[in-house]
């Protein structure tokens, strides 16, 4: 799914980023993981919990249908699938989101 807008890192560990992105009037959320442990995974739900407490709003995330390791990690840290689009590339996305 291509956007126009650009992705503002948030939260900077050693072992994940997370970034946010204004885009459609939404809060867009990405994150690049390095590393991943049970101590990591702990870890990371805090800072996306505090992130989200912050920001106020649902986050939303966008996800390749066919992408199922994605779709999973999403469901693990709870986000929950709301829609289904087709990008401007052709490619069909789930479109999840996450609230507290």
């Amino acid at each position: 799914m291509e956007t126009l807008s650009t992705k503002v890192p948030v939260v900077i560990r050693p072992d994940y980023v997370m970034y946010l992105e204004d885009f459609n009037q939404m809060l867009w959320f990405h994150t690049d993981i390095a590393r991943w442990t049970r101590e990591i995974k702990t870890k990371y739900l805090e800072d996306l919990n505090l992130l989200q407490y912050l920001t106020g709003v649902p986050l939303m995330a966008a996800v390749e249908q066919e992408n199922n390791k994605l779709k999973k990690f999403g469901q693990t840290i709870n986000f929950t699938h709301v829609d289904t689009t087709t990008g401007k590339d052709g490619k069909t996305y789930n479109i999840f989101s996450r609230s507290l």
